[in-house]
């Protein structure tokens, strides 16, 4: 998949912008899948002071955490066009600190 090391920082940041745009603008109050986590909720009802690490794992990973979001995206994308595991594994962590950096720096409320 990647043949230029400048490939790596470029997918990468590809894949955070990804996960930062749809939780910044798709999840977040008033986008477009705003109804997500609400569905979630009435599908798996949670009582929110009896949480166990399931519910704050599942919450975290498919609906809030742009950081967990694009590792996700980077590890599975890149593993599936043939990356090795490791390579697969640095971009993920990579991107998941490029996401974790934007989101901080420009998108902290």
């Amino acid at each position: 998949m990647i043949h230029n090391p400048i490939q790596y920082p470029v997918f990468c940041l590809m894949t955070a912008s990804l996960a930062i745009t749809y939780r910044r603008y798709l999840i977040d109050e008033g986008g477009l899948f705003a109804w997500v986590p609400w569905i979630i909720n009435r599908i798996m009802p949670i009582n929110h002071e009896n949480w166990n690490w399931f519910h704050k794992a599942f919450e975290k990973l498919t609906v809030v955490c742009a950081t967990c979001q694009a590792g996700q995206l980077a590890f599975w994308i890149a593993f599936c066009y043939g990356t090795s595991v490791i390579d697969s594994l640095l971009c993920a962590g990579l991107s998941s600190v490029i996401a974790h950096v934007l989101d901080e720096k420009y998108f902290a409320k």
